[in-house]
């Protein structure tokens, strides 16, 4: 139960981080790094895992941050 507890807080914090960023003005790829962090906590959550070129696929589809 703690490593679910764990992996949940890795990713609240991970998304805090994102939005913060991107509400302060920073780039998407400036904060890449915090959205893939997330991800990687989601994965310890759900036991899935996704791979780069999927983080860079939302970056390359989606306007985020505007």
């Amino acid at each position: 139960m703690r490593k679910g507890v764990s992996a949940l807080c890795a990713l609240v914090v991970s998304v805090c981080m994102s939005v913060t960023a991107l509400a302060a003005g920073m780039t998407p790829d400036a904060v890449v790094s915090d959205i893939e962090e997330a991800v990687e906590a989601l994965g310890g959550l759900t036991g899935a895992s996704a791979r780069e070129d999927i983080v860079d696929h939302i970056f390359a589809n989606f306007c985020v941050g505007k």
